[in-house]
C-alpha cells in the first residue's frame, strides 16, 4: 500500500500538474487537459484497491475483487448516466469529461467496496494476530522485511507493466498522428482512432474478461504446484487453460463474424464499427490464449520472458504504424496487430514448452 499510494500520488501531481503540456506537446489535443487532470484523481483509489484485490487473490478468495469490478463497472454505467439525466434536464450537452467522472466516481466506489469487505472480514484476524506486540516492532515487521521481500517479487512484473503500458501509449500516441500523415484531418484521424479503439476493440475484448480472470487464478496456482515439484498437475493446468483459451477464442470469432454488421448499426450506429469487428474477429483465438499464456509464464517465474514476448508484439504493431500507416492507412494497422498476435502467442507457446519440456 505504502510503495502503490507513494507512487500513484506522484504520478496524479505529474499528470494534473503538467496536463497542458501533455496534452499539447504530447497528445497533440490541447482539449484532453481538462480530461487529464480529471482523470489523474482516479489515480490513487485505482492504486488502493488493486492492492486489496492482489491481497485476496493471494488468499485464493476472489469474492471481494469480483464484487468490486461489478460495482465498480456499475457505478461508472450508471454515474454517467445520471450526470446525463441532470445534464438533460438542465438543457446542456453530454461532453466527454462527464464521462471521465464516471471513470472517477467507479475507482471510489471500487475503492468503498474494497474497503468494507476487508473491515468485515479481515480486521478482527489481524487484531488477534497483532495483540501483544509493542507498536515499534510491529512498525517493523509489518514494514520493514515485507517491502524487501514483495520488491524483489514485484520489480519483474512491475517492470513488464510499466513496459508495456508505455508501448501501449506509444502506440496510442502514433497512430492518429500517423493517420493524418496518411491524409485524414485531426478530427477525421481522431474519428477512427475512436471508432477502432472505443468500439470495434471494446467488442473485441468483452469475452477476454473471463481469460483475464483465469489469467488471474492461474498465476498462483501454477506458481504453488510448481513450488511443490508436481510438474504433472502444472502440464495439466496448462493444457486445460490453452483449451479454455482457444475454444472461447474460435467461438468469438464465429459469433463476431456474423454479428458484425449487428453490432455496427444497431449498437453503435456506425458501420464501420462493424467493419472494424468482423476484421478483428480473428485477434481472439490468439488474443484470448496468449493473455493466459502470459500468466502460466509468469507463474512458472518467468516474467522477463513474457516481457520480451509481449515487446516483440508491440514492435510489430509499432513499426507499422510508424512505416505503414502513412501509406496504407488504417488497413496496415489492423494487418499489424493481427500478425503481432500470431506472433506472441507463438512465442508464449515455445516459452511453455522449453520450460516444461
Amino acid at each position: 500500500m505504502i510503495l502503490s499510494v507513494t507512487l500513484a500520488g506522484l504520478l496524479a501531481i505529474f499528470v494534473h500538474t503538467l496536463a497542458p503540456w501533455i496534452a499539447s506537446d504530447i497528445l497533440k489535443e490541447a482539449r484532453t487537459t481538462e480530461l487529464l487532470q480529471l482523470m489523474s484523481y482516479s489515480l490513487i483509489p485505482a492504486a488502493i484497491h488493486a492492492c486489496f484485490n492482489g491481497y485476496y487473490y493471494g488468499k485464493k478468495n476472489s469474492i471481494p475483487p469480483a464484487l468490486c469490478q461489478i460495482i465498480e463497472q456499475l457505478a461508472r454505467v450508471f454515474g454517467t448516466l445520471l450526470i446525463y439525466q441532470v445534464l438533460l434536464e438542465e438543457g446542456r450537452p453530454l461532453e466527454p469529461i462527464h464521462a471521465v467522472w464516471g471513470l472517477v466516481i467507479s475507482e471510489l466506489a471500487g475503492l468503498l467496496v474494497n474497503i468494507t469487505a476487508y473491515l468485515i472480514t479481515d480486521t478482527i484476524s489481524i487484531a488477534r494476530t497483532a495483540a501483544g506486540t509493542t507498536i515499534k516492532t510491529a512498525l517493523w515487521n509489518k514494514f520493514s522485511q515485507p517491502l524487501k521481500n514483495l520488491s524483489i517479487m514485484a520489480i519483474p512484473l512491475t517492470l513488464n507493466h510499466i513496459l508495456m503500458t508505455l508501448s501501449h501509449s506509444l502506440e496510442n500516441l502514433l497512430l492518429p498522428q500517423q493517420l493524418m500523415a496518411f491524409g485524414y484531418s485531426s478530427d477525421e484521424a481522431l474519428a477512427h482512432f475512436g471508432i477502432l479503439t472505443g468500439m470495434a476493440l471494446s467488442v473485441i475484448f468483452f469475452p477476454s474478461a473471463i481469460t483475464n480472470s483465469l489469467s488471474v487464478l492461474l498465476l498462483p496456482r501454477i506458481s504453488e504446484t510448481k513450488s511443490r515439484g508436481d510438474m504433472c498437475a502444472v502440464l495439466d493446468t496448462i493444457k486445460g487453460a490453452m483449451c479454455c483459451g482457444v475454444a472461447l477464442g474460435s467461438l468469438c470469432t464465429f459469433l463476431f463474424l456474423l454479428s458484425a454488421d449487428w453490432f455496427g448499426i444497431y449498437i453503435f450506429d456506425n458501420t464501420l464499427a462493424g467493419f472494424y469487428i468482423r476484421t478483428l474477429s480473428i485477434l481472439c483465438p490468439f488474443m484470448y490464449t496468449s493473455s493466459l499464456l502470459s500468466s502460466i509464464v509468469n507463474g512458472l517465474g518467468y516474467a522477463s520472458l513474457t516481457l520480451a514476448c509481449n515487446l516483440s508484439g508491440c514492435f510489430v504493431r509499432i513499426l507499422a504504424i510508424w512505416f505503414l500507416v502513412p501509406v496504407y492507412g488504417m488497413y496496415a494497422y489492423i494487418i499489424s496487430m493481427i500478425v503481432a498476435a500470431v506472433v506472441v502467442t507463438g512465442e508464449l507457446m515455445i516459452v511453455v514448452k522449453r520450460k516444461c519440456g
